[in-house]
């Protein structure tokens, strides 16, 4: 289904992003600190198994008031969101993403790398990112 179509199919949708639709759901804590600028975010890696990515799940969690922004990386191609050096951000969001470009997930322990930073100058925060992976049989 082409990005921005409705979803008006039974297979489409919230079915694509469950785990009985075929796929398998990774999930990754990413911690970040105060005051981390967004020119040298935190890292954190997120392993996967065989396969490519269909969706993805953001959660930024209450109190981060915009201040916190979060983006998915393969080695240093920045996948979502799609525009090099933007974040998703936001305060009590779940951001949900489907994905045309097929991530080559080539062996059993592959890894994307999750990014973020934060302008509080007074809390750290805990985005959740979660990917829908189809395994290759």
């Amino acid at each position: 289904m082409p990005k921005g179509a409705p979803d008006y199919y039974p297979w489409s949708g919230a079915t694509r992003r469950s785990a009985t639709g075929g796929a398998t759901i990774f999930e990754q804590t990413i911690t970040i600190p105060r005051n981390t600028a967004a020119g040298s975010p935190v890292s954190q890696d997120i392993t996967l198994c065989k396969g490519f990515v269909t969706a993805g799940e953001v959660i930024i969690p209450p109190g981060c008031a915009g201040l916190v922004g979060v983006a998915i990386f393969d080695q240093a191609t920045q996948l979502y969101p799609g525009t090099a050096a933007t974040w998703v951000t936001g305060d009590n969001a779940d951001v949900y993403f489907d994905t045309d470009y097929d991530v080559p997930l080539v062996s059993a322990a592959y890894k994307l790398t999750i990014k973020g930073f934060s302008d509080d100058d007074t809390y750290s925060h805990k985005p959740i990112v979660r990917l829908w992976v189809v395994r290759y049989p």
